[in-house]
């Protein structure tokens, strides 16, 4: 029983330390459009809120599928970092990717894709290409609402703790059962 509560409690305390240790770094907590979906409206911005204030240097990419990139305007307020568009963006699948330099100093990035597809009215001048002309099928459709949100900080940091505290639970258990022996 001795050795059962000598594991108990630094376990606990690993297991109480462990979502304020992942938590230690910036991440993306929602954006607009969101990541898979399909925009059916005009959009001319493009909004990111994390869970903590970022750095006034925190950047946004925007490019299509065929590559090319979209102009984007960046501007940081708190947690809030906002790309806005000097037009409204053509039908086509596009990929957002993010810079920012959170609260901690760390540097975090990350990825992720949405799909324009604006019905084409007589009064919508702004949607001048059709999909078609635009390279996008319907796969295109299909993939981009199964496309997750892409970012570097989730899993080294979650992987590197998880093996610390495995290494410190297996040399805790090899001291208590040497110091038993003697």
């Amino acid at each position: 029983m001795r050795f059962v509560r000598s594991l108990l409690i630094p376990m606990l305390l690993m297991i109480l330390l462990f979502p304020q240790m992942t938590s230690a770094h910036s991440r993306l907590m929602s954006s607009d459009p969101e990541a898979g979906s399909t925009v059916t409206e005009s959009l001319s911005s493009i909004t990111l809120q994390f869970n903590e204030d970022i750095e006034p240097l925190s950047t946004i990419k925007v490019t299509n599928v065929q590559g090319e990139k979209v102009p984007v305007k960046v501007s940081v307020t708190g947690s809030k970092l906002s790309g806005s568009l000097d037009h409204p963006l053509l039908n086509n699948k596009y990929t957002v990717t993010w810079k920012i330099v959170g609260g901690d100093s760390h540097p975090v990035e990350g990825k992720y894709s949405f799909l324009v597809n604006v019905p084409e009215t007589a009064s919508n001048g702004d949607q001048t290409h059709s999909s078609s002309d635009q390279g996008i099928n319907s796969t295109d459709v299909d993939h981009a609402a199964n496309d997750p949100v892409k970012s570097n900080m989730s899993s080294v940091p979650d992987v590197v703790l998880l093996a610390s505290l495995l290494i410190v639970i297996v040399g805790m258990y090899y001291y208590i059962a040497r110091k038993r022996r003697k």
